[in-house]
């Protein structure tokens, strides 16, 4: 269960719905989970490195992998950002870096569903723009990593538990 700051009848949940969204939450912005996701966004960009750079030498078996690899880590990305919006509803939105992200995101899972399925050299082209909506990815997740950086430091000043 979430640790509640405050007893107060205003920030409790009222019922299992706002109960669930609010322990949702408590889950997908625990600093385990945040780094565990840091850690597959850096994955994530290692992977683009490599279809870059190897393109042109492995065969299309092993970019078939490569590809399957990549679409399932943005299956996990709209995991993660469906339960962000769950959890925090339409405030999530509105923070301008969380709708480039949810954007990046979307793209790079169709880019790479149509890698997948669409046999075209045109279609694989345009699927290898998926490096650039990683190095978003990689912003918005260096964003993130500096914000939880600092709270660590303000709760480490206090005498708080940092994770």
């Amino acid at each position: 269960m979430p640790p509640r700051t405050s007893d107060s009848e205003d920030e409790r949940p009222r019922g299992r719905y706002e109960t669930l969204r609010a322990n949702i939450g408590w889950v997908i912005d625990h600093p385990v989970c945040e780094k565990v996701i840091i850690i597959m966004v850096f994955n994530y960009i290692s992977l683009t490195f490599v279809q870059l750079v190897v393109f042109d030498v492995v065969t299309s078996q092993q970019m078939h992998a490569l590809d399957v690899i990549d679409l399932t880590l943005c299956c996990i990305f709209i995991l993660k950002v469906s339960l962000k919006a769950f959890a925090f509803g339409r405030f999530y939105f509105l923070e301008p870096l969380n709708a480039v992200d949810i954007l990046c995101v979307l793209l790079a899972f169709f880019l790479s569903l149509g890698s997948l399925t669409i046999e075209d050299d045109l279609v694989d082209r345009i699927a290898r723009m998926r490096g650039v909506l990683r190095i978003f990815r990689l912003l918005h997740v260096y964003n993130q990593f500096q914000e939880e950086f600092a709270l660590g430091l303000a709760k480490k000043k206090q005498g708080g538990v940092c994770y």
